[in-house]
């Protein structure tokens, strides 16, 4: 089949992709906007000189719900999350985003993208991985995925791992000792550690961290209990045992976690002691990590607290936009600094770890004991809560930070994840190269 057919079908291909695909209904969303309500809780809290707080400035909540997808959908309202921060801040990404478009598509028709995405030769080990399949599954998705879809598109859609692998040394691509700094290296996705693996520093057959960590069920299942601090994961309603994917925890008693169906049960029983018994629970990720977990002193104590500063490091920079001084914008965001809260230009960013993946939406850093220690909190839509829940704190000023907020402590996984979008649109040679995947690993 020559090329010139070939091209024409796959026109044919999108424009009927175009004409299927459905604008997601089933979120309502905050019509004055979840940054603006966010912004207004900061600056209710905020003391002069003691924090300087940046967070994006658009991006619509995008909640599982039960009936939908809830357990294995978060990958894909991320993917929404993001969207809709391009959608409505960055012209140029509007008008190719989904066929110009205009709307944020629901997840069948995102998966209709993405193997768009493949036939056009965007991440074809990706591709193998799926068999080629994925609409209408419920395969569990990560990074890869969202920035083939977005890739696909001519959006320049990056990808950085961030990988702890002990304390106080710092391993390179080679194995080797260094100086006790992160160090970033350019590599294929293909040699990112299975979590599933022995320990050895790279297995060539696991092709990304974010689909090793996230789309396999059996993973989970196989972990009855979470190596990090032995925390049982079983569910006191039913009995689920260990809970699959997202499961719930009561903010006052840490042995009585929920799987998603009896969590469900609660919120919408005709009893009101049930939902008022529901309204204690919040969504926790199958390992500790959330923004909501209480971590303990176990596992290294504050060396493990602390182990993950690269990552809210490399967030903070990227949010503060940090340009070459020479250049004309260079002192946009420095000027900025003098507003203790400023909206970033830049996209969130799609959040991985094994099991689980949110949306970090801004970053905040707070002086502590007269300037002697720093503490720093990343903002995190999580696609678990409601959003009519993420509205209601946000518009009462009050438990927000319980929903949205996530120090550094909260950190406690070994691999994490992220994509996130450079500006501009990429054409010709540098729109084929974008269909192989590779990323920006920190290892340390």
């Amino acid at each position: 089949m020559s090329k010139s057919v070939t091209n024409r079908s796959m026109e044919e291909d999108v424009k009927s992709l175009m004409s299927y695909q459905v604008k997601e209904t089933t979120t309502a969303l905050v019509k004055e906007g979840l940054m603006h309500l966010l912004k207004r809780c900061l600056e209710s809290e905020h003391r002069v000189g003691q924090s300087t707080i940046v967070i994006s400035g658009w991006v619509d909540h995008y909640e599982s719900r039960h009936r939908e997808d809830l357990g294995w959908g978060c990958g894909w309202r991320n993917i929404q999350m993001m969207a809709s921060h391009l959608l409505m801040t960055d012209p140029y990404a509007r008008e190719v985003l989904f066929g110009g478009c205009g709307f944020v598509p629901d997840i069948l028709s995102l998966q209709r993208w993405v193997e768009m995405a493949w036939k056009k030769g965007f991440d074809t080990p990706g591709a193998d991985y799926f068999n080629w399949d994925i609409v209408g599954t419920h395969k569990w998705i990560g990074t890869t995925e969202c920035a083939t879809l977005l890739r696909s598109f001519g959006i320049r859609a990056r990808i950085v791992d961030f990988q702890s692998i002990g304390r106080g040394r710092v391993e390179s691509r080679r194995g080797g000792e260094q100086e006790n700094n992160a160090v970033p290296t350019r590599r294929s996705l293909a040699s990112f550690k299975s979590p599933d693996s022995s320990t050895s520093t790279s297995v060539s057959q696991s092709r990304s961290g974010s689909r090793s960590r996230s789309n396999s069920r059996s993973a989970s299942r196989s972990r009855r209990v979470s190596p990090l601090n032995n925390e049982e994961s079983e569910c006191k309603g039913c009995g689920e045992y260990p809970i699959e994917g997202v499961r719930y925890r009561h903010s006052h008693d840490l042995n009585s976690d929920l799987c998603v169906g009896c969590m469900e049960k609660l919120r919408n029983s005709s009893s009101k002691l049930d939902r008022d018994t529901a309204e204690g629970y919040v969504g926790v990720d199958f390992e500790p990590g959330s923004c909501s977990a209480n971590p303990s002193n176990r596992d290294g104590g504050s060396t493990n607290r602390s182990r993950h500063k690269h990552i809210v490091d490399w967030v903070w920079n990227y949010f503060m936009e940090r340009p070459d001084r020479n250049s004309s914008s260079a002192a946009t965001v420095f000027d900025q600094l003098r507003q203790p809260i400023v909206f970033s230009k830049k996209s969130p960013l799609y959040f991985q770890h094994r099991g689980h993946s949110r949306t970090i939406v801004g970053i905040e850093k707070r002086q502590r004991l007269g300037g002697m220690t720093e503490e720093i909190n990343l903002f995190v839509l999580d696609p678990s809560q409601k959003t009519a829940d993420v509205a209601k704190v946000l518009r009462d000023k009050t438990g927000w930070q319980r929903l949205l907020k996530c120090g550094l402590q909260t950190l406690m996984h070994a691999e994490y994840q992220l994509c996130y979008v450079d500006p501009g649109l990429a054409t010709g040679e540098e729109y084929e190269n974008l269909k192989v995947l590779s990323s920006l690993h920190f290892t340390y």
